[in-house]
């Protein structure tokens, strides 16, 4: 008996990854109804064409028979994924993305996507897509993400040295604000407290307020501004300052330094007697300033001394006469010298021939000095006596009953020899005279005398 096999299958089934068997099949005869064991041929599996088959072997009692459908498997759909972790910044192009294609079968695919607008930062204004064109089993698809590229962080760091105090206000710090994608910029810091001296006490300070890449950053740094040396200069005379017996204080300090310039009184040392001097001074410093000290030296010369010689005018003695005073004065000086005068020609009379001198050596302050004073030495009076008897007897002859002496300062002389007469013949009362005239010396003034006597 005749059969007949029927496959029945739908036209078309998606593709899954596994074999598709979607076919039913069945023998049918007069008595018979059978369902058979479809079979395909080609792949079952992918997309494309597919021969089912069934077959109906047949036996004693009925034909065999066979018979053959197509189906499609279509192309399952594919599904693009593209997903993007978060990321900064940096300068360079950004991918921080990833595609993903899925689908029917075990599709797990994963791609690089290609990007717009993934340097600079900004809120989803990159973009990361991905076409997927699809395969035997898949048809394609594509996926577009927007993402945000953040800020990236920059540094702000301030550099500072340390600077000397000079007064003015000190500017030695340095900017430089730093970031991803080679931001290196130099900048000027504003300061504070930046003129005196201190330990971290001055400031500068800087605040980068960002761009479009980079967050903004603000740094602070102390820094110390270092004590400025001090000069302390001490100015003596360069020439010798004469010694007075009091201390002497001829020099001038000055300190000076930066914004500093004191005048100030030295100390003194030896400032008395002649000889090397030392005048300094010391600056113990100030808040912007290190102390400094100064010294000098100064010589102090002698003073000069006067001798003072004061004479009389003595009258002649026959004796030395030392009619003088010395005196020798000067600074911080008066000496009595009278008894270390030394006389010349100082005995006999003398207009201005007699002297006196004395030297003055000198001595650790002064220097030495001398004088000398002429004087006159007065002749002494000189006296003449002339004596004789009240009366001597008439005898004819010139009688010459009389004596003379020549007196006065170391003089006595006996001058009876050289008397004048007058009227000494004849007798008359008191008419007979005896006279002598001195004439005087080197030493005396001349005298005379005159002696009446009677002849009787």
């Amino acid at each position: 008996m005749s059969t007949t096999t029927t496959i029945v299958c739908p036209a078309t089934v998606t593709y899954t990854g596994l074999p598709q068997t979607p076919c039913t099949a069945s023998v049918t005869g007069t008595g018979l109804s059978q369902t058979l064991v479809v079979r395909y041929f080609r792949d079952n599996t992918d997309a494309g064409v597919v021969v089912a088959k069934a077959r109906f072997a047949g036996n004693q009692t009925y034909r065999p028979s066979q018979a053959f459908q197509r189906f499609v498997i279509t192309k399952a759909t594919s599904t693009t994924t593209v997903t993007c972790k978060p990321t900064t910044y940096t300068g360079s192009p950004l991918t921080p993305c990833w595609a993903k294609i899925t689908g029917a079968g075990w599709l797990r695919l994963f791609r690089t996507p290609t990007y717009k607008k993934n340097i600079n930062a900004g809120i989803l204004t990159a973009s990361a897509s991905y076409k997927y064109r699809g395969d035997r089993n898949h048809t394609g698809s594509m996926a577009t993400t927007k993402f945000t590229i953040a800020k990236a962080t920059s540094t702000t760091t301030v550099t500072c040295t340390k600077p000397t105090y000079t007064g003015s206000p000190l500017k030695p710090c340095s900017v430089t604000v730093t970031g991803a994608g080679g931001l290196n910029l130099t900048r000027t810091p504003t300061y504070k407290n930046n003129t005196h001296a201190g330990y971290l006490t001055a400031s500068a300070s800087y605040t980068y307020k960002g761009d479009r890449n980079h967050t903004g950053s603000t740094a602070t740094t102390r820094f110390t501004i270092l004590k400025a040396t001090s000069t302390t200069t001490v100015t003596c005379p360069l020439t010798s300052v004469m010694y007075t017996g009091l201390p002497l204080k001829p020099c001038t300090a000055m300190v000076t330094g930066a914004k500093l310039n004191l005048p100030k009184t030295p100390n003194y040392k030896n400032n008395i007697v002649v000889g090397t001097a030392t005048a300094s001074y010391t600056y113990p410093g100030d808040s912007n300033h290190w102390g400094s000290t100064g010294s000098a030296t100064f010589a102090i010369g002698q003073a000069p001394s006067v001798t003072t010689i004061i004479c009389t005018t003595p009258t002649y003695t026959g004796s030395p006469l030392t009619p003088c005073t010395a005196t020798v004065t000067g600074a911080h000086l008066n000496l009595n010298k009278t008894a270390s005068l030394v006389y010349a020609t100082n005995t006999n009379a003398g207009v201005m021939t007699a002297s006196a001198s004395y030297t003055y050596p000198g001595d650790l302050n002064h220097t030495g000095s001398t004088q000398t004073a002429m004087f006159t030495i007065n002749q002494a009076t000189s006296t003449t006596t002339v004596i004789c008897p009240a009366t001597i007897p008439h005898t004819g002859s010139p009688l010459t009953p009389c004596t003379a002496t020549v007196t006065g300062a170391n003089l006595n002389l006996n001058v009876t020899a050289s008397l004048i007469y007058a009227n000494n013949t004849n007798v008359g009362s008191n008419t007979a005279s005896a006279s002598y005239t001195y004439a005087g010396d080197l030493n005396h003034i001349g005298s005379t005398d005159t002696t009446f006597f009677s002849i009787t």
